[in-house]
């Protein structure tokens, strides 16, 4: 209906009395059903998400009394075009269960420069005819997603990185574009939900991908940023991309951001008022000899180290029994090409971590690994709580038998077992979960 998001439609009616909607677009099994309710009215706007290409859809809609009660039922068929020639081919399922804690898998950026969804049968169910940037979008908490677009760039040593986002949703409506002077690279993620956005961007002072910001939610001004060498000087800045920055997050109860330094090797939690370093999550040979060495956790246990990791996550659930502790997730990549040392320990696998760290006795423990295929760059970890899944998406797979480049696995987290997997033709920057916010697709902007 927004000429971007060919798998979605709009179906508008009236009716003389008061209802709810109930809204199920088939799928091909009972678990690859799509479900959605909008707000009572008597003028209706239903959204539909996750219409199959090239064939007749079956669209159920139920009328829905005040106490949510099916009063009327009626039966559509959407028909579809193809998909465009690009996604022909573009899932292969390895290992399937029929079922997933993600109902609907999204993939972007890269080599997928066209956003698109799948279902736990590996079926397209929805996807944008707009191309995104190199690092695609990142999902909002009111499930509208902030998209990195193609407009404008601000040029760099490496990927000319975008400088307008705009937050869209799934039907491809666009509400609000922040411009970031020096454009955007590997993360933009709300400080809280609704909150300030806080982004990755570059200084361009010799340097690139090495300053995180906070830009007003409803102003686009920047409010508060950090170059990274404001913490650590001249400590390895030895090249323009000397830090690659890949992830922020932020943790309220604390004012403390957490970021993934990709050619630092390192997780570091940083006090996001006063820029102090809290501590460091590294091997400890990394910063032996540095001034920095102080803030380094100590580990306990067995360990296997990670190198250049992405995606380095506190989590809200507690997963090894002990409320004192915090937990966080990564994937490590498990390769050293951007920063060699002579530690790496040259496994071929990469791998899907969770670590437990004391942050009053500055310890942390190896609490979870799992072996993914090796995926040079890119990639993420996901923990979903409410299944219990862990899920590896390796994004950048070089070396597989059939040639094909990417790979999605979702794990029982306990277990280890391999719930879902799936090959992907096409390298991707990261795969997450598409929440669909019925409410607000039925609203008019």
């Amino acid at each position: 209906p927004y000429k971007i998001s060919p798998l979605t439609g709009l179906i508008l009616f009236q009716t003389e009395e008061e209802a709810g909607v109930r809204i199920t677009v088939k799928g091909k099994t009972e678990a690859t059903d799509i479900t959605g309710e909008v707000k009572p009215s008597t003028s209706h706007r239903v959204p539909v998400v996750g219409l199959y290409p090239s064939m007749e859809n079956t669209v159920v809609l139920e009328l829905l009394d005040g106490d949510g009660n099916v009063t009327e039922t009626k039966e559509l068929k959407v028909a579809t075009s193809g998909l465009p020639e690009e996604f022909q081919d573009m899932i292969k399922p390895v290992k399937t269960s029929g079922t997933s804690a993600f109902g609907l898998t999204m993939l972007y950026g890269q080599q997928c420069l066209y956003p698109f969804a799948y279902d736990s049968a590996g079926d397209i169910r929805w996807y944008f005819e707009k191309e995104c940037g190199n690092y695609g979008m990142y999902n909002l908490s009111n499930q509208r997603l902030i998209f990195q677009d193609t407009g404008a760039y601000a040029t760099s040593q490496q990927k000319p990185q975008s400088t307008n986002l705009y937050e869209l949703d799934y039907l491809g409506r666009a509400y609000n574009m922040y411009y970031l002077p020096n454009g955007s690279h590997h993360e933009v993620i709300e400080k809280e939900p609704g909150g300030n956005l806080l982004a990755l961007t570059s200084s361009f002072k010799s340097h690139f991908e090495d300053e995180i910001i906070e830009i007003d939610r409803e102003t686009g001004e920047i409010v508060n940023d950090l170059e990274l060498n404001e913490i650590f000087g001249t400590t390895y800045v030895d090249k323009m991309d000397w830090a690659h920055i890949n992830t922020v997050s932020y943790q309220p109860e604390d004012d403390t951001i957490l970021i993934s330094a990709r050619n630092l090797h390192s997780v570091i939690k940083i006090d996001w008022s006063t820029h102090e370093i809290v501590w460091i999550f590294a091997n400890p040979k990394f910063w032996e000899g540095t001034d920095f060495e102080q803030y380094v956790l100590e580990p306990e246990g067995d360990f296997t180290w990670f190198f250049q990791q992405h995606t380095a996550y506190q989590l809200d659930a507690d997963l090894d029994g002990d409320p004192g502790t915090v937990e966080l997730s990564l994937f490590d990549n498990h390769w050293s090409g951007s920063r060699k040392v002579d530690y790496f320990d040259g496994l071929k696998n990469s791998h899907v971590m969770v670590f437990s760290i004391d942050e009053e006795a500055k310890t942390v423990k190896q609490i979870k690994m799992l072996d993914v295929i090796f995926s040079k760059i890119t990639s993420n970890t996901i923990y979903d709580q409410e299944s219990n899944h862990i899920f590896g998406m390796c994004g950048w797979v070089t070396e597989s038998e059939d040639e094909r480049r990417a790979m999605t696995y979702e794990f029982d987290y306990d277990t280890g077992e391999i719930i879902n997997q799936f090959s992907i033709k096409k390298k991707f920057y990261r795969a997450t979960e598409m929440k669909i916010n019925w409410v607000d697709l039925a609203a008019p902007m």
